[in-house]
């Protein structure tokens, strides 16, 4: 007869769940990451629009956030600042709808360049000085 034996295909499945349970955290910090980065660049960006702003007008105080600006990574972050006339702080925040948004972090960029990072079980926005 040909074919398999039971102990043979009880040895494939668990090689199977072997690997998947190898490959699939690394996906998912790998995938988490790749948000995170995407949400650093787009607070990147805003802050070179709030710059162009300055230069412009003199003064942070008329800038205004487009809407498409206001989400990144995959809607996981939303971005949003807080500018005064001469200052401004430029946030990524954790969407709190996200069941795993404490593996993420918040982040922050001000006008002096300082970048802050928070874990997203922490309130946002939040002082980054």
């Amino acid at each position: 007869m040909k074919g398999f034996t039971l102990l043979e295909l009880m040895i494939v499945v668990v090689m199977i769940a072997v690997i998947a349970a190898i490959t699939i955290p690394s996906y998912q910090n790998y995938s988490r990451k790749n948000n995170e980065k995407l949400a650093l660049q787009k607070v990147q960006q805003v802050a070179l629009q709030l710059e162009n702003e300055k230069a412009r007008n003199f003064s942070y105080a008329g800038f205004a956030l487009d809407t498409k600006d206001r989400a990144s990574g995959n809607g996981r972050y939303s971005i949003s600042f807080v500018a005064t006339e001469f200052q401004w702080t430029v946030y990524a925040c954790v969407n709190s709808t996200l069941s795993d948004k404490a593996k993420y972090q918040h982040f922050a960029l001000t006008d002096r360049g300082r970048e802050c990072a928070i874990g997203g079980s922490s309130a946002c926005p939040w002082t980054c000085s």
